[in-house]
């Protein structure tokens, strides 16, 4: 019984943000340049941007153009300090389209040295390349390069000549017939891919507009500007006919947060591949930490989103708690799951001591019938309920395998080392209702089945403590103590625990 854990780096454990490891991110537009940069760790970084229209300036506290030799020039000398700050991102207007512009961006903590991180070429509304080649169309009348125009004289032609002349005109001709022959074919392909990068286009703005406008992404963001991610914006299944799309998005400033709400997300077997309608939604109760990004599933369908969970492409994030049902309408439990261990250690030291003396009581005298009667219902009702235990936690590991949470690192399987420990707690169950049922003497065994119990309550605890809160684990947690209290009476049973009054002794107190 394994809870999952999706920790690869926890950044909690860091005191300081180390300055040298960031991701830097430019845009150009009309007029202006937009940067953005993140960096993972706990302490914010003070972010400088000096701008220059020759070489970088790699000095931040003076702005000075560096790498420049003296007379270089007027451009080379002009550099100012366009930005300083913690917000993440920086946008630069009232730029000349056209002129290249340098951009040094350095980092330092607040007081210490700056870091000299990256220079930027950027080059503000540059106009892309018109379809169909650099070379201009001709008008009528011009002559392409290396021909020239004859004047008079074309009576002189010999007949050698001429013939060429014809041969050459039949040359062209029979290319032109061939061409004309397939360049319809070839204008439509190459209209039909257009028509499909510019739906694909619109079915990406499109989701990116559905994700920032749902009022629970806006919530976790908090005011904080997205960053697009490397992978940006995926459509599924296919980009010619999306129906839908995943979003990744980044939180600008590269600063971890927590986060505690309740998200949905898309049931489906394997989490790495699209959903398929229809779409079955579950509710989850979501506790995390070190968050920096979203991972978003927008159905272009219905204009709607479908899923929202912590997602990062470099740092990991830390899965405090996942839960569903019940158990993620109880978040005062859910965050303390340990609150019920003193409930449980105090019952068993309570039914351990009534045990023990009644059960020196009980080898003097034989149990009256009335008495008889109340512990046969009660150990019927304690067997019904082992029972019921025992199909609650396959139901809810078999709805774990079949369709686990997003994050395939903490499927609760996991592979088959971490099997045994899944199934170990139900086995423990089924072994504790034969002993129930058979009503033989088993004190040594129903001893050993409280011990074992008892201690993998604690252990699931801890591992709670430890990794993230699960509805498997706290099932098993609130079962295996159950099944400590039941198990401490009985092995202090004095004789069997039969199911007849002609059975033997009494057997436990409940």
């Amino acid at each position: 019984m394994r809870p999952r854990d999706c920790t690869h780096h926890d950044h909690s454990l860091e005191s300081e943000t180390d300055v040298r490891v960031r991701r830097l991110f430019a845009t150009v537009g009309d007029g202006c340049v937009t940067i953005a940069w993140d960096y993972p760790g706990k302490t914010l970084l003070e972010v400088r941007i000096v701008r220059s229209t020759g070489a970088g300036a790699t000095n931040a506290e003076t702005g000075d153009a560096g790498g420049a030799a003296p007379g270089a020039g007027a451009d080379v000398a002009r550099s100012v300090v366009v930005y300083e700050g913690v917000t993440g991102s920086f946008r630069d207007d009232g730029l000349e389209n056209g002129r290249t512009y340098v951009y040094s961006v350095s980092a330092r903590h607040q007081g210490g040295d700056w870091v000299h991180w990256e220079d930027l070429t950027l080059t503000p509304g540059v106009p892309a390349k018109p379809p169909g080649g650099d070379e201009p169309a001709r008008r009528p009348g011009d002559h392409p390069r290396g021909e020239s125009r004859t004047g008079g004289g074309a009576g002189r032609v010999r007949p050698v000549a001429a013939a060429l002349v014809v041969l050459a005109l039949t040359s062209v001709l029979a290319v032109g017939a061939l061409v004309l022959g397939v360049t319809p074919r070839a204008t439509a392909g190459s209209d039909g891919q257009g028509e499909a990068g510019a739906a694909a286009r619109e079915a990406r703005a499109a989701a990116w507009r559905i994700a920032l406008g749902d009022p629970l992404v806006v919530g976790l963001l908090g005011g904080r500007e997205p960053t697009p991610s490397e992978q940006d914006v995926v459509l599924w299944p296919s980009e010619s006919a999306p129906r839908g799309a995943t979003v990744h998005l980044l939180l600008s400033g590269g600063q971890g947060k927590e986060i505690a709400a309740e998200l949905p997300v898309v049931r489906r077997p394997d989490p790495d591949k699209a959903p398929t309608a229809p779409y079955e939604i579950v509710t989850h109760r979501v506790r995390a930490t070190d968050v920096t990004g979203l991972r978003i599933l927008v159905d272009l369908v219905g204009g709607r989103v479908l899923e929202v969970y912590p997602w990062d492409e470099h740092a990991e994030f830390t899965v405090r708690e996942d839960t569903t049902g019940l158990f993620s309408r109880l978040p005062w439990f859910t965050s303390r799951p340990w609150a019920l261990l003193p409930v449980f250690a105090g019952l068993a030291l309570l039914l351990g001591i009534r045990s023990y003396l009644r059960s020196r009581a009980w080898r003097r005298r034989l149990p009256s019938m009335s008495r008889h009667d109340r512990q046969f219902l009660t150990r019927f009702l304690v067997a019904v309920l082992m029972a019921v235990a025992v199909v609650l936690m396959a139901a809810v590991l078999w709805r774990e395998v079949a369709a686990p949470i997003p994050d395939p690192d903490r499927l609760v399987g996991g592979g088959l080392s971490t099997w045994p420990l899944v199934l170990f707690p139900p086995l423990l169950y089924v072994a504790a209702l034969v002993l129930e049922l058979s009503g033989a003497l088993h004190r040594m065994a129903w001893g050993l089945v409280a011990v074992i119990s008892g201690a993998s309550c604690v252990y699931a605890v801890v591992a709670m403590q430890e990794t993230a809160v699960t509805d498997v684990t706290l099932l098993y947690y609130i079962l295996l103590g159950c099944l400590a209290l039941v198990a401490i009476p009985r092995a202090f049973a004095p004789g069997k625990l039969g199911w007849s009054r002609s059975s033997g002794r009494a057997g436990s107190s409940f």
